[in-house]
């Protein structure tokens, strides 16, 4: 009886082949995602670093567009060069000089562009200082226009009181006589008593029949040492001079009397000044 061999159990690495293989798929999935989106961010980039800037001057956009032109220029020239070494080698000296004049050329306007792009800068800076300078003038000069606009007004206000006093036929007296005492005006006028006071800038009228004594009561209560009285009679306060004559005469009370018109107004100068 022949015996039988004994194999051992064979292993098969098929599992473990496709799970690294997917493991590895899937790595180079994710790097190609992040290098195309790596491209396109640095595209992005250099498109916005290409935009001109909004505080530059108008004028270096242009400029900037021509070294971009003489820069692609350059890159197709030099390119050219390759292709027409392979193919004609004999006039490859004289293409080279060719385009170094150019390359030459082009960092000349590159420079000169430079050069413009300071003196602009330069320029705007200047305009900045002056437009600060022209806010300082206008901040002090700011008092001043406010001052004339008073002055102004006050012109105005003048103007106005010479022609009302121009048509107007009222009388004026002075607030002060030459002695230094005050004015004070008393208008007798039928049932009526109208003062007008410079000492206290005041005017009042006393009527009805208590119109004497209170007129006396207001005596007592000023110091009159220091007041005129100038008594004006219209028309029917012949009577009311006569009542009060005696006691302006006891009190020694500095006063004078005229007669007047009827239709005739006076004012004193505290009454202008108030309007």
């Amino acid at each position: 009886m022949v015996a039988r061999r004994r194999s051992a159990p064979s292993v098969s690495f098929f599992a473990f082949q496709d799970i690294i293989t997917a493991v590895v798929g899937i790595f180079i999935l994710i790097t190609i995602i992040l290098i195309l989106e790596l491209v396109q961010r640095v595209e992005a980039a250099g498109m916005e670093s290409e935009a001109p800037s909004e505080d530059e001057p108008i004028v270096v956009e242009p400029l900037r567009q021509e070294v971009r032109d003489l820069r692609e220029t350059l890159r197709e020239r030099t390119g050219g060069q390759v292709v027409g070494a392979e193919l004609n080698a004999f006039n490859r000296e004289q293409k080279l000089a060719v385009l170094r004049a150019s390359v030459a050329e082009m960092d000349r306007k590159i420079r000169s562009t430079n050069e413009q792009i300071r003196a602009a800068n330069r320029e705007l800076q200047d305009a900045e200082l002056t437009k600060a300078q022209l806010a300082d003038r206008a901040a002090t000069s700011q008092p001043l226009i406010e001052q004339m606009k008073t002055l102004k007004g006050k012109e105005s206000r003048i103007r106005q009181e010479i022609e009302l006093l121009s048509e107007d036929a009222t009388g004026i007296f002075r607030d002060r006589l030459e002695d230094g005492r005050y004015l004070t005006l008393v208008t007798l006028i039928g049932k009526s008593i109208e003062v007008r006071d410079a000492r206290d800038r005041q005017t009042r009228s006393f009527r009805g029949p208590r119109r004497l004594d209170e007129f006396r009561s207001w005596l007592d209560e000023r110091r009159l040492a220091n007041r005129h009285l100038l008594l004006r009679i219209k028309p029917g306060g012949a009577s009311d001079y006569q009542a009060l004559a005696p006691t302006l005469a006891e009190g020694r009370v500095n006063y004078g009397y005229t007669v007047v018109g009827e239709d005739e107004a006076v004012r004193l100068g505290f009454e202008l000044e108030a309007n």
